[in-house]
């Protein structure tokens, strides 16, 4: 796949602003006529700026020609360029030997400090979508290396459109964070549905006062799990030549895979067989009974949530965070600082999420 990236390449001429920025007088005049200012860029050496003065206050201010900033003699082309080069998988210092090959100069502290101001510009982008519903809401989490130790990632995203609307640094076991990251999303998006996976985090930030969503489970993974329970408890059962135990583990296992509409109904049943077996004694391994008895109670409690009212699969947010971070993160020794990761992860889905042009300009 093809993308293009926009850039704001510097013009010639200034640009005559006659508007004053501190009384709003508006009929500034030239105050002095064209000067040279060197820049950075791969073009041009040179730009063309003007100062002009008002008539009332008697402040001044510098004209520049668009793409140009003011105390940056890096043009903004060269920047968004910086900056995508070490999103797309450079490191700092490669990036600044790659500019200095292209313009003559580059920085690994200024690719830094542009990287950061780009993802905090991003950042605020994404947090300006508060208030727009969303259906289905994905959750999902992951760990990234930092300098001080490991740190845990919670990812947000809008499953139906597949855009990013959160991320936060949260420990998927810490069930407090985890509720505080639930309880704000549910109220900034107005969420229906949360899909997340079985963690036991999920289920009781879901019990939190304040979040009216349905919770819903990633049906892929949940019956990928139950099979794998069912063929372990089957093989332990044939072994033993137990029929009975056989039979209703491949009947389970038949109700997981096709969800047939009697499904409770014939799952109640089973589980009614096997209320009588005990649990095992404090340090005695599980009887299979009670295996069975636990494992029908499982499927009931949890049945409910893998509703046919949402995706069957929470893969798109686990695509996402591969995409904006994992990958990334391969080819890295870790950030330097925490809250790095936020700003990178919504600098890489603010270039990603347009799948024709990407638009660099506002970081130029």
């Amino acid at each position: 796949m093809r993308i293009w990236f926009r850039v704001v390449r510097p013009g010639t001429e200034p640009i005559i602003e006659r508007t004053c920025p501190a009384c709003g007088h508006a009929r500034m005049h030239i105050h002095e006529q064209h000067r040279f200012r060197r820049i950075v860029d791969w073009k041009l050496d040179t730009v063309h700026q003007v100062r002009v003065k008002c008539p009332r206050c008697g402040k001044t201010a510098t004209c520049r020609p668009q793409g140009i900033r003011p105390g940056l003699h890096r043009t903004g082309a060269v920047v968004a360029y910086g900056i995508l080069l070490y999103t797309l998988g450079m490191s700092f210092e490669s990036v600044a030997a790659a500019m200095r090959t292209l313009t003559g100069h580059g920085s690994k502290t200024g690719i830094y400090r542009d990287v950061v101001a780009a993802g905090s510009e991003a950042q605020a982008m994404h947090e300006a979508r508060a208030g727009r519903p969303v259906r289905i809401l994905g959750i999902d989490g992951t760990g990234q290396k930092t300098k001080g130790g490991n740190a845990g990632v919670a990812f947000a995203v809008d499953a139906e459109e597949q855009v990013l609307l959160g991320v936060e640094l949260v420990e998927e076991e810490n069930p407090h964070q985890v509720r505080r990251f639930i309880k704000k999303l549910c109220r900034k998006y107005h969420v229906k549905y949360v899909m997340t996976d079985e963690h036991d985090s999920y289920e009781k930030g879901m019990q939190s006062k304040g979040v009216d969503a349905e919770h819903r489970l990633c049906q892929t993974h949940w019956k990928k799990s139950k099979q794998s329970r069912i063929r372990s408890l089957r093989s332990q059962a044939s072994e033993n030549g137990w029929d009975q135990y056989v039979r209703d583990l491949d009947e389970l296992r038949r109700l997981v895979k096709e969800d047939p509409p009697d499904a409770l109904v014939r799952l109640e049943k089973m589980h009614s067989r096997y209320l009588d077996h005990p649990p095992a004694q404090l340090g005695a391994e599980w009887t299979l009974g009670y295996h069975m008895r636990m494992l029908t109670l499982h499927l009931l409690d949890k049945w409910r949530k893998i509703g046919t009212d949402t995706q069957p699969t929470n893969n798109t947010v686990e695509r996402i965070i591969g995409l904006l971070l994992k990958i990334r993160s391969k080819t890295m020794r870790g950030f330097a600082k925490r809250e790095n990761i936020i700003r990178f992860v919504h600098l890489a889905a603010c270039l990603r999420e347009n799948r024709k042009t990407c638009d660099l300009s506002a970081v130029s």
